[in-house]
């Protein structure tokens, strides 16, 4: 199907969203996109401390379907949405919902890593999980 294509695209995000905050004078909460950049950008230092060899990628397909964070393994993918949200709903699962008919590997995992304080399950084997509990 044409609209189901699929890009395994980069995506920006800063390393130090502190220096990206003073760079561009920004104080208080972060925004949805730090929120998102800050998450990625510590999962990313995480993997090259442990020497992860697996692939980082930003999916989009043609038909509108975006997930934050791809992770390709040997043996497949974990796919992440990352919210700034308090309240994990299941709208917000929306783009990993029948994720895994479209991608070359097996679905190993799916996640939404939020400001949500509670552990929660969704169809799909969609597991939402606090952001200060995912990255200790």
């Amino acid at each position: 199907n044409p609209l189901k294509k699929l890009s395994k695209s980069p995506k920006l995000h800063f390393l130090d969203p502190g220096i990206q905050r003073t760079i561009l004078q920004k104080t208080g909460e972060l925004n949805g996109n730090e929120f998102e950049s800050a998450i990625i950008a510590e999962l990313y230092k995480q993997a090259k401390a442990i020497h992860f060899t697996g692939s980082f990628y930003h999916l989009h397909t043609l038909d509108g379907r975006e997930v934050d964070l791809l992770i390709e393994t040997e043996n497949g993918y974990m796919a992440f949405e990352i919210k700034s949200t308090i309240n994990v709903t299941s709208t917000d699962c929306r783009h990993l919902k029948n994720l895994a008919p479209i991608l070359d590997k097996p679905l190993l995992q799916s996640f939404i890593i939020s400001n949500d304080e509670q552990v929660k399950t969704f169809d799909n084997n969609i597991l939402a999980l606090p952001a200060a509990m995912f990255l200790t």
